[in-house]
């Protein structure tokens, strides 16, 4: 049985899209000069831009005294307010029956 990796993996889904004369122009010259396919090129690229968006996307930057804050806040004892529970959890629910 021949195992898939990466770069032996089947490709199966499709993508149509449209370029200008000049973003065509520009793509194919790249992708001569990596010695590589367009099709390659374009899915190359657009995988790493993705890969980056995702990583942009979970990546939190701050100023380093909002990050002490952050850091004290997680490092902090957990706040009880046992009253406050207390009547939540005796009340009747918006949901109860009335």
């Amino acid at each position: 049985m021949k195992v898939l990796t990466p770069q032996t993996e089947q490709k199966k889904a499709r993508f149509n899209i449209r370029a200008t004369p000049k973003q065509r122009e520009a793509i194919v010259k790249a992708a001569h000069l990596k010695d590589i396919t367009v099709s390659d090129f374009i899915i190359e690229s657009a995988y790493d831009a993705a890969v980056q968006a995702i990583a942009d996307d979970s990546h939190i930057v701050m100023p380093p005294k909002a990050f002490e804050a952050f850091c004290a806040a997680l490092d902090a004892p957990p706040m009880t307010n046992l009253d406050a529970l207390r009547k939540l959890l005796t009340q009747p629910s918006i949901l109860d029956d009335k």
